[in-house]
């Protein structure tokens, strides 16, 4: 815009877009006050055409998302299941809803942390490997990804409290008494067999064996996908068989086979013949209940189910984390995955049993 002078001259006047204030346009766009030397206008002119003339320098933040949720590129050549992709677009939508317009060259720490302050640290993971991604595709210049090094802790359920045993063993008492018997079953199966929920959606009764080796087996081969909305291999292709808990064999002798699947719905397919496995949704409302009265209301199921039974594991049983990390399916780093996601340190009794070990010194 131009503003109007008392001597009746005009002078131009532009939007700083990062202050939002009206400033002289040569400190935007460049005139001949905004260099010193013939030397550094010659290298501002250098740079700038290398922008206009490089086609991915006009990439902005919109154009490389749909790309990048899109594009065999980033899914199945990466090893990523369309579920994940529906989850980083899901996740990532916010921003490019706010940034899309942007190029994606322009988007630096600055707009990270106005992001963070604007919208929290939740998408964090998801956004950064958005743009760790573009670098990768040459969209952006190695080491410029804006996403990395915040130095923001990224948000974890290990830092959610543990229930005590006392209060698990009285979840179970009330799913058993308020709950159908299969869906008491799977919690009781979720829970001290140490799989994923979406692993006890998709168990049927051929994957277990009361009679192999000493206590049974139980063969982790599947898992339904609330988000695919189908049946797919367990997370990070983990497919294991498990020695079967003998408590677990014991509830599942009792379980009525109602369908292929071990736990089903009171609802049935359309033929009527056959009764449906759980889902995420379909067990929602019985999850709900239980924790409810069992004072559990803040308390996710996989923190009662898997995170329990791995501290447990560790803490109790004295199981090593390099076993406990190949039994719930980290082939790699398993040791280390245990440490940073799942084990919730019972301080009172490391102190307690370190206290006993100290009496030895002579």
């Amino acid at each position: 815009m131009a503003a109007k002078l008392s001597n009746g001259q005009y002078r131009g006047r532009v939007r700083d877009p990062r202050t939002g204030k009206q400033v002289a346009p040569h400190t935007i766009i460049g005139g001949p006050r905004s260099y010193r030397t013939l030397a550094e206008r010659n290298e501002a002119c250098r740079k700038a055409r290398e922008v206009l003339l490089d086609p991915i320098g006009h990439t902005t933040v919109r154009d490389w998302w749909q790309e990048w949720t899109t594009s065999d590129t980033w899914g199945k050549l990466r090893n990523r299941s369309p579920e994940t992709l529906v989850h980083y677009r899901e996740r990532t939508q916010p921003f490019v809803d706010t940034y899309g317009d942007r190029l994606l060259r322009t988007i630096d720490q600055q707009v990270a942390y106005e992001w963070i302050a604007a919208a929290g640290a939740g998408a964090i993971p998801q956004i950064q490997t958005m743009f760790n991604d573009a670098v990768r595709a040459g969209k952006i210049k190695l080491g410029t990804a804006p996403f990395n090094q915040l130095g923001i802790p990224r948000p974890s359920r290990r830092d959610k409290p543990l229930p005590p045993r006392v209060a698990i063993d009285r979840m179970h008492e009330i799913a058993t008494r308020d709950t159908p018997p299969s869906f008491a079953a799977y919690l009781f199966t979720v829970g001290w067999q140490g799989i994923r929920p979406g692993e006890g959606d998709g168990l049927m009764w051929d994957d277990i064996d009361f009679d192999q080796g000493e206590t049974g087996t139980i063969f982790i081969q599947r898992q339904w996908s609330a988000k695919g909305l189908r049946m797919k291999p367990p997370k990070h292709n983990s497919v294991r068989r498990l020695p079967l808990v003998p408590i677990v064999a014991d509830r599942l002798r009792e379980l009525p086979r109602e369908s292929e699947f071990v736990f089903t719905t009171l609802n049935r397919k359309p033929s009527g013949k056959r009764r449906l496995h759980y889902t995420p949704s379909t067990r929602e409302h019985h999850w709900n209940r239980v924790r409810c009265a069992a004072g559990l209301a803040d308390v996710e199921l996989y923190v009662a189910t898997r995170h329990f039974f791995v501290t447990y594991a560790v803490e109790v049983l004295e199981l090593s984390v390099d076993d406990i990390g190949w039994y719930c399916g980290h082939r790699t780093g398993g040791a280390k995955i245990v440490r940073d996601h799942y084990l919730h340190p019972d301080d009172d009794a490391r102190r307690e049993r370190i206290g006993g070990r100290l009496k030895l010194i002579a």
